[in-house]
């Protein structure tokens, strides 16, 4: 099932993923995460550990 993304969710994870901080997978992940929880992208992914809020 493909997830749809929103602009600026677009914009940040693709942005980490082309700068190798995390992969597509997590990224997929945290998207999923982030439409359960409501929160931010960059929220999401440091809630989840999968990077820092200095990569962000």
């Amino acid at each position: 099932m493909a997830t749809t993304r929103t602009r600026s969710s677009d914009l940040i994870g693709d942005l980490l993923v082309r700068e190798g901080l995390i992969d597509e997978q997590d990224l997929q992940k945290a998207l999923r995460e982030q439409r359960a929880n409501g929160y931010r992208l960059g929220y999401t992914l440091v809630a989840m550990g999968l990077v820092n809020e200095t990569d962000l």
